[in-house]
């Protein structure tokens, strides 16, 4: 909650900042991940996608401050918010498990098994 609070009035502040310059904020922002280097790891992880023709993109919204796993085919899509505990956790090779869980969820919907 504490978080959410933070991430508004960082959003205020960027968008009203220039009209008040007295008011001083900091606020650390994450180390960035790589943003191919993460794409590739999630498909390391997950090599269904590839072979599903499952279209891949990974981007950081600054809004949400996490990561944004998007997977397309046909008219099936998945948006996946990947916090940046969770993906630092991807990269040491450790598997996302609620996006794994999403993963399986949209392969079952695109070969039309839901669960």
């Amino acid at each position: 909650m504490l978080h959410d609070v933070l991430s508004n009035i960082f959003i205020l502040f960027v968008a009203y900042g220039d009209k008040y310059p007295e008011i001083k904020f900091k606020r650390e922002v994450p180390a960035m991940l790589d943003k191919k280097e993460l794409c590739d790891k999630i498909q390391q992880l997950y090599p269904d996608i590839g072979e599903c023709g499952i279209d891949l993109t990974v981007d950081y919204d600054r809004r949400q401050n996490a990561w944004v796993v998007d997977l397309k085919k046909d008219n099936h899509e998945l948006k996946h918010f990947l916090e940046n505990p969770d993906a630092k956790e991807c990269m040491s090779g450790k598997q996302c498990v609620a996006l794994g869980l999403e993963i399986a969820q949209l392969l079952k919907n695109i070969k039309g098994r839901q669960f």
